[in-house]
């Protein structure tokens, strides 16, 4: 069941896309909010999120949201 949220770079878009968003001056980043499983969550804080990052890299992992997901870890 995916209970969390994981927080990346927008890896499907033109990363020109973004670099230079400015509202009222300041810079504005933005996320790719990706729903997890609480076992993605503690694989992540036990390796690190750049760990998880590149489990869900190395699978492809689709940016349209399957609630039906299994794990992958």
């Amino acid at each position: 069941m995916l209970s969390a949220f994981f927080f990346l770079p927008p890896y499907f878009e033109n990363p020109e896309t973004f670099t230079s968003l400015k509202i009222d001056g300041d810079r504005v980043d933005m996320l790719w909010v990706v729903p997890i499983t609480s076992a993605e969550l503690e694989y992540a804080l036990k390796h690190g999120s750049q760990a998880l990052d590149e489990l869900l890299s190395e699978v492809e992992l689709d940016p349209v949201v399957d609630e039906q997901r299994a794990s992958l870890v």
